[in-house]
């Protein structure tokens, strides 16, 4: 079980990191168990993904915004 505050201490990683390479990263959803930064550098857009389940906190980055819910995706076959 993911503990409180674990999606916060992935976002400020990512925060840290990202500044530190030259990218821009703006947050544009802040919600309690999603995160999504856009992420800009030398003209190229992408969208970070961070989100919280009850089992983990996943990342994606992606030319989308990612809108389910972790905790509604079932692997293949379940």
């Amino acid at each position: 079980v993911v503990e409180n505050g674990a999606i916060a201490e992935v976002t400020n990683y990512f925060r840290k990191e990202l500044a530190a390479k030259q990218f821009k990263a703006e947050l544009v959803t802040d919600e309690p168990t999603r995160k999504v930064f856009k992420v800009t550098k030398e003209n190229k857009t992408l969208f970070l993904n961070i989100l919280q389940s009850k089992q983990n906190v996943v990342y994606l980055l992606s030319s989308v915004v990612y809108r389910q819910s972790p905790d509604a995706i079932t692997e293949k076959g379940q």
